[in-house]
């Protein structure tokens, strides 16, 4: 629409005096008629409109002001809103309405390999990045695709010239060769739980993608903690002693670095067939920041109370029943898979990976366990415990040891009934062989088909023992010479021996020499009785043993 209001051009004859001015005068009020028609219509135009109504057109156009918007580009994103809103959810029509608000082009790629399906990559330069990143946020949200997600790609482009040259007929070639360098390397974790003995490998991504030189190294700050091995993309963490170590990655190239918190306590870890989902699976007396991982990755306060004192099951609907699932408990010094009290188990483990602490007892921690049957090499370690009374004891399907467990110094001093009723036919090389306190050896092997033990089994205990009561008791493959079980020159502080080798028919030895040694004895009946391959049992007196026939099978 024209704006000018055209002139008043009078004839040659009336163009002065009053004529002329009456004719000015209409102009200027047919002019000022026309701006006051014109005024409703230029309220409603974008580009010229008072802010106050731009905000009220905005609104009905659903565009929002962002804070620091320049009033120009606000003026533009209303004045192409309707326009915009129709070309949403196209790849052209993005393009277009980033042209139109004056970014600039862009490059859209869907469905690129190293992205997942949804990925949408938006391809800009340095400039746009810095010029109108809140802009471009804005209209991704708002005229982005539903279930999408943008990722903003940075790339500048810059053209080289390759230039021939010659000197007395050589030609050569200068070209430029791009070196990616790292610019961050990021761990999928920055902190990570552990157990004695325990590895855990997380991925390591050294950024960005592509680089030449993507390795790194990993260096411990506290290397008796826990020890790191690198490999391609990934490090490797097992842990040592408890404690919290820092883990340092650095690239090789650049140098950049990233750190790990690896923090190694005490708990356990087993596999167990869970039969129902609200019964105990594990027990413990203090649950203050006690941590599990029901083998999904998700470590954290995944337990529920059960109607068993101090008895713990997953979180409802976490595991499926009937099926074998694997058990992590982190930071706990009294976690259990059994309780005293306990009659049977409802949902039973069948094998040990690691159980750890710095704990003094591990009584009864898994007693009556009927399926359990593998207990990995180093899964115990237990510097501190002193009573590891019934620890394995009714535990049917146990038929060997970790070759370290107990064959080194330990401060144990009781282990009544720790193996009874084991499947055990031999045990570790060394085994107590520095359980130099040992005192309550009552039960220990009752009821286990052993058949031969280690020369000096019961040596190193020679100066603490007070207890054997039934500790061979009904091992009947047994045929080892008793005096080298009992190997030292005199235990003095042996009290009770009653039913120390009742049924063991097949043991050999002097039984008269065993008596010697113990001087302190003061309960000895049927320590003897059935040793029937004894060379001189028939003349143990007959308080240390009692005839077959007069045997009434009293037991323990």
């Amino acid at each position: 629409m024209e704006n000018k209001f055209p002139d008043i051009n009078l004839p040659v004859w009336m163009n002065k005096g009053e004529p002329l001015t009456l004719a000015h005068a209409s102009k200027t009020w047919w002019e000022r008629v026309r701006d006051w028609l014109m005024f409703p219509l230029a309220q409603i135009d974008v580009d010229t409109c008072d802010e106050q109504l731009l905000a009220l057109l905005a609104y009905q156009r659903d565009v929002e002001r962002f804070p620091g918007e320049s009033l120009s580009l606000f003026r533009l994103r209303v004045k192409y809103a309707f326009v915009n809103a129709q070309d949403a959810g196209c790849m052209a029509g993005f393009s277009r309405i980033f042209e139109r608000l004056e970014i600039g082009k862009i490059e859209q790629l869907e469905r690129q390999l190293q992205d997942e399906w949804d990925v949408i990559l938006i391809r800009i330069n340095d400039e746009q990045l810095s010029r109108d990143n809140t802009l471009m946020m804005r209209l991704v949200r708002q005229y982005g695709r539903t279930c999408r997600r943008y990722f903003f790609d940075v790339m500048n482009e810059n053209t080289d010239y390759i230039h021939p040259g010659h000197f007395d007929c050589v030609t050569w070639f200068d070209y430029y060769k791009l070196t990616l360098r790292p610019s961050a390397i990021v761990p999928e974790l920055d902190e990570v739980w552990l157990l004695p003995g325990e590895a855990k490998t997380i991925r390591v991504d050294v950024l960005p993608s592509g680089v030449d030189d993507a390795t790194f190294t990993a260096d411990i700050d506290e290397p008796g903690f826990c020890s790191a091995e690198v490999g391609d993309g990934f490090v490797t963490l097992r842990g040592g002693d408890f404690g919290t170590a820092a883990v340092t990655l650095k690239t090789t190239e650049g140098g950049r670095t990233a750190t790990i918190t690896a923090r190694v306590v005490a708990g356990a870890k087993v596999d167990f067939i869970l039969s129902s989902a609200t019964s105990p699976v594990f027990y413990m007396t203090a649950s203050n920041g006690v941590l599990v991982d029901w083998g999904d990755g998700d470590i954290g306060e995944h337990y529920s109370t059960t109607s068993i004192q101090s008895g713990y099951a997953p979180d409802p609907d976490r595991l499926t029943t009937g099926e074998t699932h694997t058990l992590t408990v982190y930071n706990s010094e009294t976690v259990t898979f059994s309780r005293q009290a306990t009659i049977s188990h409802t949902n039973r483990v069948e094998k040990i990976h690691h159980f750890c602490g710095t704990r003094s007892s591990a009584s009864y921690a898994f007693y009556r366990q009927s399926l359990l049957s593998d207990i990995s090499p180093g899964a115990f370690v237990l510097p501190n415990a002193t009573d590891l009374s019934y620890f394995l004891s009714e535990c049917s399907n146990v038929r060997a040891l970790p070759d370290d467990f107990l064959t080194g110094d330990t401060p144990v001093t009781n282990m009544e009934g720790a193996f009874r009723q084991t499947n055990l036919a031999s045990l570790p090389v060394g085994f107590l062989s520095g359980a130099r306190r040992l005192s309550n050896a009552y039960r220990l092997f009752g009821y286990c088909p052993l058949s031969v033990v280690e020369k000096g089994l019961m040596a190193a205990c020679s100066e603490t023992l007070t207890n054997l009561n039934a500790c061979f008791m009904n091992c009947d493959q047994l045929t080892t010479d008793i005096n080298d079980i009992f190997s030292a020159e005199s235990y003095p502080r042996i009290t009770n021996a009653g039913l120390l080798f009742y049924s063991c028919v097949l043991v050999t030895g002097y039984g008269t020499e065993l008596m010697n040694k113990m001087p302190a004895i003061t309960v000895h009946n049927q320590m003897f009785t059935w040793c029937t391959s004894l060379s001189d049992y028939s003349e143990i007196p007959s308080g240390w043993r009692m005839s077959p026939a007069a045997d009434q099978g009293t037991g323990e």
